[in-house]
């Protein structure tokens, strides 16, 4: 489950979210909305002059935390350190 704030409250932003098998969504992020994401990736962007901050949580009767990052995409971790570096 992820619960997402926007600031200022009348924007937004946008979650992209696909899997293995095909299944390809965006969907719109309002101020205080909630979307469960049961598998698969999901990425979030904000609107331009916007920020957005999301809750990830867990529900369910197993309580595992077990997330997976999408090969495709995993340069984007090795960007942390210098991102970090330039917020100082």
């Amino acid at each position: 489950m992820y619960y997402f704030r926007v600031n200022p409250g009348e924007g937004f932003g946008i979650c992209h979210y696909y899997n293995e098998e095909g299944e390809d969504e965006n969907f719109t992020v309002r101020d205080n909305s909630i979307h469960m994401l049961p598998r698969g990736y999901h990425t979030v962007v904000s609107a331009p002059g916007y920020t957005t901050y999301y809750l990830w949580f867990l529900a369910g009767n197993q309580r595992v935390q077990a997330t997976v990052d999408d090969p495709a995409v995993g340069w984007v971790n090795k960007t942390v350190a210098m991102l970090k570096e330039l917020g100082h």
